[in-house]
């Protein structure tokens, strides 16, 4: 993007939780998408119109190995300590850029906590 607009960005993950009342457990497949779209032969419909879309990016849905509808709050809470680490990891590689220092205890050691700084 930079080479054809010539500005910077930064592509940031806003995690969205679908059903935040989904039990931490999961549930039965079945049952949620049947109660979620009305029934399961039109879960089943909606699902086979995704089928062809995916092979034709590379994709392969198999949802008959689906059994559990998971909880994805632990997925959402990593998300989100992603974005932080990236933003401060970011934060600190600007504020030594701006130092103009390249010592410190990250020197020679690569990725640090996650951060895009090299050593």
């Amino acid at each position: 993007m930079r080479e054809r607009t010539g500005q910077e960005f930064r592509i940031r993950h806003h995690a969205f939780e679908l059903n935040p009342k989904m039990p931490t457990a999961g549930m039965d497949r079945r049952t949620y998408r049947s109660e979620k779209f009305g029934s399961w032969e039109r879960s089943c419909q909606l699902d086979a119109g995704t089928v062809p879309a995916g092979r034709d990016e590379g994709i392969g849905f198999n949802y008959e190995a689906i059994n559990r509808t998971p909880n994805t709050r632990a997925g959402h809470r990593l998300i989100a300590l992603a974005e932080r680490q990236a933003q401060s990891g970011a934060a600190m590689a600007d504020r030594r850029q701006r130092r103009g220092s390249r010592g410190g205890p990250w020197r020679g050691r690569g990725r640090v906590s996650g951060g895009p700084w090299t050593g």
